[in-house]
């Protein structure tokens, strides 16, 4: 139900995911009411509607607690693998983003690699697997084992045959910002530009399918952000990426109204407006208090 209203045209899908909430408050209740015979497959549910919801700390949680109850079928290992492999990938991000040139320190890296060890394990235990998310398993794996050329094939094979599954796009997009971080930290602008170009081609692949649904608008806003972060690097006039940055964020909100993930990018364009024209602009004045009020109340 919550997929294919995120497919109608852009408006506040809010009921669904507390609809969604509601459903998973009650399999819980259940879980905690019938014991052993509910939490395997109880817990699984749980885990992937989690992950469905794009909430991958949560999903983890509960598909660990389905392993750990026995449901040790190969669609749990796959959503297993799944769930860890989003978590290696945007962890690989943030190492490359806050590392040295790029390069995650030694401490970082081995944690990394014990992350993707375990993906990798319980990808392959759930490569018997026919659901859905098979060909998202692929890629993932394919992405988790540095085979980038052969994901992005998987992810958009998987995309064009269905649609609505566009997750796929949603990896291509987080690996070409990976490759953004990575040319922005080697001083290579023009490659970074092409990576961010890609990285929004993606996402607007999405936008043309899933117009409700708010990580489109979330993963724009932070396009949007790296843009301005490389104008100011360049001595360019960023506040038109942190307006445009601003304006999605406010439609991520149009799309789920409480979405953690756009509010807090909505706080953070406001932030970084109100400290970009106070130090390259020198201005104040009401209008910047106003922002700086809706920021600290997004935060």
């Amino acid at each position: 139900r919550l997929r294919i209203v995120r497919l109608l045209p852009l408006h506040d899908v809010q009921p669904e995911v507390d609809a969604t909430h509601a459903r998973m408050a009650w399999i819980e209740s259940e879980i905690r009411r019938l014991g052993s015979v509910a939490a395997g497959p109880g817990y699984l549910a749980l885990g992937r509607t989690w992950l469905n919801l794009g909430d991958v700390p949560r999903a983890l949680h509960f598909l660990r607690l389905a392993w750990g109850s026995g449901e040790h079928s190969p669609e749990t290992a796959q959503s297993l693998g799944l769930a860890l492999g989003q978590l290696f990938l945007e962890n690989q991000r943030s190492a490359v983003r806050n590392g040295v040139h790029g390069q995650p320190s030694t401490s970082q890296q081995i944690e990394l690699d014990r992350q993707r060890s375990e993906a990798l394990r319980y990808l392959r235990e759930g490569a018997n697997s026919q659901g859905p998310t098979a060909p998202l398993a692929r890629a993932i794996e394919a992405f988790c084992q540095d085979r980038s050329g052969e994901a992005l094939n998987l992810c958009q094979a998987a995309f064009e045959a269905t649609p609505w599954m566009y997750e796929s796009q949603f990896m291509v997009a987080r690996h070409h910002l990976l490759m953004t971080e990575k040319a922005s930290a080697e001083n290579r602008v023009e490659e970074a530009t092409g990576y961010l170009q890609s990285a929004e081609a993606a996402v607007a692949a999405v936008q043309r399918v899933a117009s409700s649904e708010a990580q489109v608008y979330c993963l724009q806003a932070e396009i949007a952000k790296t843009r301005a972060i490389h104008a100011d690097w360049q001595g360019r006039e960023a506040l038109p990426a942190l307006n445009e940055m601003e304006a999605l964020a406010r439609r991520a909100l149009q799309a789920e109204s409480r979405n953690g993930e756009a509010a807090l990018e909505l706080g953070q364009a406001l932030l970084r407006k109100v400290m970009w024209q106070t130090e390259r602009r020198g201005r104040s004045g009401d209008a910047l208090v106003r922002q700086l009020e809706e920021a600290q109340a997004r935060f």
